[in-house]
């Protein structure tokens, strides 16, 4: 047994040997009482997500099918010459690369920072008026 496993069973014993205390009347029958007042509502998040994603997988789907059919027997050949290219692009032209890349990462996280903003920190730091 190493030291974690006997300080959890320590740790059990201990809390083990604690006497439970009562509880105070009509507890269960309030409890019970808020649980049945509780109403099950679904948000807009709820709906919209589970919508989004299935409606983006159909689609992805059905592009699929429907692509597949205007597709040239020779993609794939005209694909490796594209990234063959395009890497011979990268290695004449590094600096241009990486400024191209650096702006996309820029945005990328420039949209980040600004959508925890608005999800996240803003709900939480806008002052809450009482009327």
């Amino acid at each position: 047994m190493n030291d974690e496993q006997r300080y959890d069973c320590m740790i059990d014993t201990a809390i083990e040997s604690y006497p439970f205390a009562a509880l105070p009347k009509g507890f269960v029958t309030r409890t019970l009482q808020q649980a049945a007042q509780l109403k099950f509502r679904l948000s807009f998040v709820d709906i919209a997500i589970p919508l989004f994603f299935s409606a983006f997988g159909m689609l992805a789907f059905f592009l699929t099918f429907w692509l597949w059919t205007y597709l040239d027997p020779l993609w794939f050949a005209d694909l490796q010459l594209r990234l063959t290219l395009a890497l011979l692009y990268i290695s004449i032209e590094p600096l241009s690369f990486a400024i191209g890349l650096g702006v996309v990462m820029g945005v990328v996280v420039f949209m980040g920072i600004a959508l925890v903003y608005l999800f996240i920190y803003r709900p939480y730091a806008s002052p809450k008026l009482k009327i």
